[in-house]
């Protein structure tokens, strides 16, 4: 059996902190983010997030979200 975690740990964070607000993410990458919440203890963490706050964001991780975007909403 396998769970459906809606995507990587990795680019859950990318989307986090360096994407677009998820009001501008497409309903598919809003739901797997969804998803990643309600699988991942680390990321549901008040934790993490007060931690990513203080993260800064480089040309390099917004070019990876965006890359993480186009994956999902392409279909692959």
């Amino acid at each position: 059996m396998s769970l459906n975690v809606g995507m990587s740990c990795e680019e859950y964070s990318l989307l986090v902190i360096a994407g677009p607000s998820s009001n501008d993410l497409p309903e598919v990458i809003r739901e797997k983010i969804q998803r990643h919440e309600e699988a991942c203890k680390y990321h549901c963490s008040g934790v993490w997030h007060q931690s990513a706050l203080g993260i800064p964001v480089t040309r390099v991780m917004e070019v990876a979200a965006t890359e993480v975007i186009k994956k999902y909403n392409s279909g692959f």
